[in-house]
């Protein structure tokens, strides 16, 4: 659950900050994860990562735009938690985000 917190809080920050697009990536145990979740998959992977020790990962890629809908047809499970649901433990420092988008 902790994962699926923080791609709650990256989704956020990505629709509030006007982001065209959420890439994340991960190791072999991700995959299911962010596949079930409707990402695209970034071809030609799994990539070495440098700061990873070159361990492999697969890189994902989500319009932003798109994720509520695309949870939403695939009938995920997920799709109350991400879009319906408000989490007050899921606490995102909104001034510091906005400084680093300099939306001040």
């Amino acid at each position: 659950m902790v994962t699926a917190a923080l791609v709650k809080a990256t989704y956020e920050i990505c629709y509030t900050t006007a982001a065209d697009f959420n890439i994340t990536g991960g190791r072999r145990s991700m995959v299911q994860f962010f596949r079930a979740l409707q990402y695209d998959e970034l071809e030609g992977g799994p990539f070495p990562i440098s700061f990873g020790n070159d361990i492999p990962h697969w890189i994902f890629v989500m319009p932003v735009r798109e994720f509520e809908a695309r949870l939403r047809a695939a009938q995920h499970w997920y799709y109350d938690f991400m879009s319906k649901t408000e989490h007050p433990d899921i606490e995102i420092d909104w001034d510091y985000v906005l400084s680093v988008f300099d939306w001040t």
